[in-house]
């Protein structure tokens, strides 16, 4: 494994589109920890298992949506409880940040052994903000340099790899799925842009900017084809906007909402975000990418929706967590949600037609046909009657004659009777 460092220029060229409003979803709420005094927090979710922080215990719990069990993961190290904070959580591994007294160092869980494993583990380390994916693990490492440097550790090979080398702040790494794609902050001031780091077939690593610094670009995720973050622009008339970028490189696209969009979290074809009226408090709002549409998961004006998080199951239905706060305290709540497809359009509308008028004389004595043809041509029903309008009928008969492009159709009306005899050559 190895890195490699790209200057790159970043474009300018960005698209702006204006999300439909889908249709109301099914949302059936499954309270996770509703007790406010532990002040739980962060939440995240990936297939059957949502973690999350207790910042009254020190603890990271994790809650089975198959059994509804709340678990913790135990913090006591040499019969002294360890402050752990900030999980992630792929597959059956939760990672997370555990504050030792001589040094902060990044876990992980496995939760089918019930064992804790520090890794990387350097005596004296102060590392924080961790993200998994698949096998990779991406964390910040304050003890290389105070500012934070952006690591990464492959599971399977034990090899670290620093993806940073700067007196640049550089901060909160998420991971895609697969592992092979990171994103982060990278903050020379208070104005931030978004880097990411992709892993060839070889296992080396390439460094290289999303976006530039000229406006503040946050709370990066990806899901290993695109990085999405929020961003305040010019062109973000209401405030700040979701944008996302091909982590391949391509076109910026601006998601033109009307509010205040923040935390995008994305996985597959769906983005978590919150949504936020100014001055009001936020929801939980769900994007479908490859549809253009926007869902609303919440509507509680009374609680402040926020750092959600969300995952897509094996069936095709979305899971999202996020913490609901009311001022008092929080809780942690998630939901499954199956998103309708989107609905096929209308049967075109025939807006051609035609009067065909057949008449007899008889001083003189004559027929006169009625005819019309299409361009171009047209499929449509011969019909089972034709209805005298004018006159009377008698014994008499028509016959409608309709000429296809390798057929002639010819259809003979009794007067009192149906169409009887149909031919075509």
């Amino acid at each position: 494994m190895g890195l490699d460092v790209v200057v790159a220029l970043v474009g300018s060229m960005m698209v702006s589109v204006t999300p439909v409003q889908g249709p109301a979803l099914t949302v059936s709420p499954v309270s996770i920890n509703a007790n406010q005094a532990d002040q739980p927090f962060d939440p995240h979710v990936d297939g059957d298992l949502a973690a999350y922080s207790d910042a009254v215990t020190g603890q990271i719990h994790y809650y089975r949506f198959s059994t509804g069990v709340d678990s913790v993961i135990p913090n006591l190290v040499n019969g002294v409880a360890a402050s752990d904070f900030l999980a992630d959580v792929n597959a059956n591994r939760i990672v997370f940040t555990r504050s030792l007294p001589t040094r902060v160092a990044i876990m992980i869980f496995d939760v089918a052994t019930g064992t804790t494993t520090e890794i990387d583990a350097v005596e004296g380390s102060y590392r924080q903000y961790v993200g998994l994916g698949a096998n990779t693990v991406a964390f910040g490492d304050l003890g290389i340099d105070p500012n934070g440097e952006i690591q990464t550790t492959d599971l399977v090979s034990g090899i670290t790899t620093r993806l940073t080398n700067d007196t640049i702040v550089d901060q909160y790494p998420a991971v895609s799925a697969d592992g092979n794609t990171i994103t982060w902050e990278h903050c020379p001031t208070i104005v931030c842009a978004v880097w990411k780091a992709t892993r060839n077939s070889t296992g080396t690593w390439t460094v290289s900017a999303v976006t530039g610094g000229t406006d503040s670009n946050t709370n990066p995720d990806t899901n290993g084809t695109l990085v999405v973050y929020d961003s305040i622009r010019a062109a973000s008339a209401t405030g700040p906007d979701l944008y996302y970028t091909p982590v391949a490189g391509g076109a910026e696209t601006q998601l033109s909402i009307a509010g205040e969009e923040y935390n995008a979290s994305i996985r597959g074809d769906y983005i978590a975000f919150e949504h936020r009226i100014t001055g009001q408090n936020s929801d939980i709002w769900l994007y479908e990418i490859s549809s253009n549409r926007v869902f609303a998961i919440t509507n509680t004006p009374a609680l402040n929706e926020t750092l959600n998080d969300v995952a897509v199951q094996p069936d095709g239905s979305v899971r999202v967590v996020w913490q609901a706060s009311n001022g008092v305290g929080s809780t942690i709540v998630g939901a499954t949600i199956t998103v309708p497809p989107v609905a096929p359009p209308p049967p075109p509308v025939c807006s051609r037609s035609a009067t065909l008028t057949a008449s007899r004389s008889y001083s003189p004595n004559r027929w006169v046909d009625g005819s019309a043809t299409w361009s171009p041509a047209l499929s449509f029903a011969v019909p089972a009657t034709l209805t005298t309008v004018t006159g009377d009928a008698g014994d008499g008969s028509v016959t409608l004659a309709i000429a296809g492009a390798n057929a002639l159709t010819i259809c003979r009306y009794s007067a009192d009777d149906d169409c009887h005899h149909a031919s075509s050559s």
